[in-house]
Parts: C-alpha cells; structure tokens; sequence
C-alpha cells in the first residue's frame, strides 16, 4: 500500500479519492498519513485487521497492520479513516484470529454438513510475522468427525484459549419433515337445515 504524508485538509484529501489515516506505535509519534482508496480497500481485503504488511513512508519501510477502521455508516465499504499499527520484531501483539473453514463444498448434496463451531481464537504472536486467519480443512473429514483446536496449524501462535475445544464438527443433514395441509372442515347439514332449504 502506498502512503504519504497528509499536508492538506481533510476535504481536499477525501475530495483526491485519498483516505486520510494516521500511523503510530511505541517508538514513534504519531504521524498523519493518507492513502489511495483502492489502496487501503485491496490492502483490507489482503491483510485483514491481523496480518502486518510493509509500506514505504520518506523513503523508509515500516511494519503494520490496520489497527482501526472506520466506515462510512451510510455506506459500510467506504473507509473514512484508518488508523496503522507500526510494529518491530521484538513486539507481541495479542489479537483474535478469525478461522476460516475451507472444503466444506463437498458435502453438497449428501446428507452431512459441517459447522464451524468457533470464528475466532484469542491468541498472541509476533506482528512481523502476523496471522490473517487460520484455516481448518474440512475435505477429509466423515460423520460425526471434530477438529479440535490443538489439531489445527498453531506454529507461532500463543494460544490464550482452551486447546481442546471444538472448532468444528461434521453432522447429519435431517429433512424437514413436511407440515401436514389444513383442510378445510366438512359441514353436514342438519335435518332442520335440509328441511328449511327444501321449503
């Protein structure tokens, strides 16, 4: 992503299709900055809030990753703002880490599905090295199977949850059982009624 400093007001830095953010960490002040749209939106959808990137600002290349966001309330995907992280390999940062359930696509059509039991995981890793998601592979699982968390790829996290509770488990697909149709109540005649209708 590329960044500049921000030396012009915010209208006319929003009016360039610029965002205006700010960049800060523990051993430097607190800088104004801003970025392409496009920039900061493809940089989001890359890295999410966990991952650290490089950006290059005064011919220097920094470590960060998205600590705040903030969007336009009107419209979700416009980012107003933006808030980066600076970071050094000696800093830990403890962060929830989203988990993303890949291969349930071949459950289609058969009569078991998995369910993603956990989104996220609180744990505490380097920056440098940074965590956009976990992934559990569910392709190879069968009925009734779990994945626990100490069964996923865990290199270089610090786990401040439970390890063995369930992230994910396959179970069995049951059909609705079709509502019975209400029909309409059958209404007899009476004999008093048959009669009148006669007369």
């Amino acid at each position: 992503m590329k960044v500049t400093l921000r030396t012009e007001p915010l209208r006319v830095v929003r009016a360039a299709h610029q965002v205006p953010g700010v960049m800060y960490g523990r051993s430097i002040d607190s800088i104004s900055i801003q970025a392409d749209i496009n920039d900061v939106l493809s940089a989001l959808k890359t890295y999410g809030k966990t991952e650290t990137f490089k950006i290059r600002l005064d011919d220097k290349y920094h470590h960060v990753y998205f600590k705040a966001v903030q969007s336009n309330v009107l419209k979700p995907n416009e980012v107003i703002h933006f808030d980066l992280h600076r970071v050094t390999e000696k800093e830990l940062v403890t962060g929830m880490v989203p988990i993303e359930m890949i291969g349930h696509e071949v459950f289609y059509n058969q009569k078991m599905f998995a369910e993603l039991v956990k989104h996220e995981i609180l744990a505490t890793y380097s920056p440098v090295v940074g965590y956009a998601k976990l992934v559990v592979d569910v392709s190879k699982m069968e009925l009734h199977d779990e994945k626990k968390l100490h069964d996923l790829n865990l290199e270089g996290l610090e786990i401040k949850e439970d390890l063995n509770q369930t992230i994910v488990i396959i179970k069995e697909a049951k059909a609705h059982d079709e509502e019975p149709v209400e029909k309409a109540p059958v209404i007899l005649e009476t004999e008093e009624e048959e009669t009148l209708s006669k007369e």
